[in-house]
């Protein structure tokens, strides 16, 4: 789910998660450091999140739209 920056915060647990930067470090790609798992990343533009690690999102009363990128040239 896209978020814009200002209304993106971590209400807890920020000391078990770690940050990987790719090559142009601009992009903060944050994972739990216990289970290994994509939890968001963060970038001046816009955040991404895995709902499936929100507390209180029922990730299977959502709507999904499927892209299919490959077949999209």
């Amino acid at each position: 789910m896209k978020i814009d920056p200002e209304h993106f915060r971590v209400l807890a647990g920020r000391e078990n998660i770690k940050v990987y930067l790719f090559e142009d470090k601009v992009v903060h790609h944050s994972y739990c450091n216990s289970c290994g798992i994509y939890v968001f990343y963060e970038h001046a533009q816009q955040c991404r999140a895995n709902l499936g690690c929100v507390d209180d999102v029922d990730i299977f009363s959502i709507e999904i739209v499927l892209f299919d990128g490959k077949n999209l040239l």
